[in-house]
């Protein structure tokens, strides 16, 4: 019985993922992500190259960035990544996270508005947010912690 569930859902998945692809614009996305895609690319090849096993940390942070530290953790798995690396790429993918989200964080009140060439303040920054949360607590009262 599982067994039968299981290819049935092998099957379903390797359908759905083919359904979503006749639906994808090539063009359009590599013509929006070219500057993503070389950047990825030059540091796939960079850290790749860089130590023996930089192939494997080059997969896992492929990995991390497509769904990630949980698929960081699979991918280094699968790949029988020894164990120094496998810690020292988790712990600088969580480094640069924490870093790059700080940063990200503090950004929008200084950023300009394209549409309006306005300053945001953080005020306004804000009241979008709870806005935001409010309308969401709204649609998902579940979300809401008790």
């Amino acid at each position: 019985m599982a067994r039968c569930l299981w290819e049935n859902f092998d099957i379903g998945i390797k359908f759905a993922v083919a359904l979503l692809l006749f639906s994808v614009n090539i063009r359009t996305i590599v013509k929006l992500a070219k500057n993503a895609l070389i950047a990825f690319g030059f540091g796939g090849v960079t850290i790749g190259r860089t130590f023996e096993e930089g192939w494997k940390v080059a997969g896992m942070l492929t990995g991390t960035y497509i769904g990630g530290s949980l698929n960081l953790a699979a991918v280094g798995t699968a790949l029988k990544t020894s164990a120094p690396i496998f810690v020292a790429t988790s712990a600088a993918d969580c480094l640069l996270f924490a870093i790059y989200t700080s940063i990200t964080i503090q950004l929008p009140p200084y950023m300009k508005n394209g549409d309006l060439d306005l300053y945001t303040t953080k005020r306004e920054v804000a009241k979008l947010q709870m806005y935001l949360l409010k309308n969401l607590l709204q649609k998902y009262p579940h979300l809401a912690f008790p």
